[in-house]
């Protein structure tokens, strides 16, 4: 084998290895995903986003929900409370559990905790594209009391471990 003959061997394999590596990670990537709170005159809402990057693999989203707690409250804590409202008996050890939290309506609980499910991911799409989608809901601030609340926005895709993200809600 002559040099030439090796170089377009090798550009060849290394081709082939970057296309392999190119393709993987489009089966790995993860959505991104934002929240944000919104206040006007009292009244509380809240924007999400989730955004799919790749350009040749459809995401499925299996749940998505919000869960506002007091700002600084243990969360694990505050999913097994929202897991027994919604009739859940197990002890939840990892947020990553908390992907079982898949209820058809919006849950308050003791004035502190609210569970907003997120329908709207799941259920209207049936797939994410190249896209990004974008769903806005309103906070009933009469079932929360004052006080500084953290908005936790999570999403979970069967196959990969969850994404969250959080923005702060002052309830004045």
């Amino acid at each position: 084998m002559d040099i030439i003959e090796s170089i377009k061997f090798f550009g060849g394999i290394t081709g082939l290895i970057t296309f392999i590596w190119k393709l993987s990670e489009e089966f790995k990537s993860y959505v991104k995903i934002r929240v944000k709170v919104l206040s006007q005159n009292k009244s509380y809402s809240v924007y999400t986003g989730i955004e799919n990057n790749s350009k040749s693999v459809n995401k499925k989203i299996d749940n998505a929900f919000l869960i506002i707690s007091p700002e600084n409250s243990d969360i694990l804590g505050i999913g097994n409370k929202i897991g027994l409202k919604l009739g859940i008996r197990e002890t939840f050890k990892s947020t990553n559990e908390f992907s079982k939290l898949k209820h058809e309506r919006v849950e308050y609980i003791d004035n502190q905790i609210a569970y907003l499910p997120l329908d709207f991911y799941y259920n209207e799409n049936v797939n994410i594209s190249d896209e990004i989608l974008t769903f806005c809901c309103s906070i009933d601030d009469s079932q929360l009391g004052v006080g500084k609340y953290s908005v936790r926005f999570y999403v979970y895709c069967k196959g990969r471990l969850h994404r969250s993200t959080q923005d702060l809600l002052v309830i004045e």
